[in-house]
């Protein structure tokens, strides 16, 4: 399976996904990407699953 980390992501993550073609958006250049062109990026390039991390700070 094609798995795509959004920025925030923590990467030691991979080391438990090891079965799977793991890449972050910055390896990939997607980086600067709004949500709607990552999602269209990540789509084309045939990810399959999209990894994002959102942490609430207050």
């Amino acid at each position: 399976m094609k798995i795509l980390f959004y920025q925030g992501t923590p990467v030691p993550l991979r080391k438990y996904l090891t079965d799977h073609s793991v890449t972050t958006a910055y390896e990939e250049g997607w980086s600067n990407l709004s949500n709607g062109d990552l999602l269209k990026a990540a789509e084309n390039k045939g990810y399959q699953i999209l990894v994002i991390c959102v942490i609430n700070r207050i």
